[in-house]
This record gives structure tokens, C-alpha cells and sequence, in this order.
């Protein structure tokens, strides 16, 4: 049974963040949790915790009856991008500069102003 709910969670949380064009790093970063955890979750290999299961819902805006297969979710309608969405490099950039140490942010503060300035 709990194999079972497993792998209707994990293929919900999919479908949610492939309608979304995430990919599972930028899911991970929005639930709060690893990208590791988050790719079992989606594989159907391990149940997230009840607070995991909520994050999981307010972050791919999906209700827990249909990441949990008690309601079938309906085609999801394809989302206009906002103009100023990020691309996914760009997300993995950011991503990397969150885990940055302080003075890598400075260099790299300073390596972009210098190519600014070179145009």
C-alpha cells in the first residue's frame, strides 16, 4: 500500500513540475528539500514526510488530493510564461551563488563589472 501511494506522489509531483518546464533541481529548491530526496520522491522510491507532502503542494501548486491519487489531476493548461522568467541556466547559476562563500561572490561581482565595462 505505502509502495503504491509512494509512486502516485511521485508521479504527480512530476506531471506538476514538468507542466511548470522545472526541472527537479528547481522543484528541490522550491520545496526545501535536496535534489537527491526530491528525485526518490518523484521515482516512487521513498514517501516524503507529512510537512515534505505540504511544501510539495504549495510549491508546484497542486492540491494533496491529486499528488496523493485521490482526485485525478486534469490537463494541466499550458501556462503563459511571465516575460521575466528565468532561463534554466540562469536558475542553476543561482542556485550555485546561494552555496557560495562570500568572497567567491565578491570576485565574481568584480569578473562582471570589469565585462560590463569592456563592451
Amino acid at each position: 500500500m505505502e509502495t503504491e501511494l509512494a509512486k502516485k506522489i511521485g508521479a504527480a509531483a512530476r506531471t506538476a513540475r514538468k507542466a511548470r518546464g522545472w526541472s527537479q533541481a528547481d522543484a528541490a529548491e522550491r520545496v526545501g528539500i535536496s535534489l537527491e530526496f526530491y528525485a526518490r520522491i518523484e521515482r516512487g522510491q521513498t514517501m516524503p514526510s507529512t510537512p515534505t507532502l505540504v511544501a510539495m503542494g504549495q510549491a508546484l501548486e497542486v492540491s494533496l488530493d491529486i499528488l496523493t491519487g485521490r482526485v485525478r489531476a486534469r490537463e494541466p493548461a499550458a501556462r503563459p510564461r511571465p516575460a521575466l522568467e528565468e532561463s534554466p541556466e540562469m536558475r542553476r547559476l543561482l542556485r550555485r551563488l546561494r552555496q557560495a562563500k562570500p568572497k567567491t561572490i565578491r570576485l565574481l561581482n568584480l569578473i562582471a563589472a570589469a565585462l560590463e565595462r569592456s563592451r
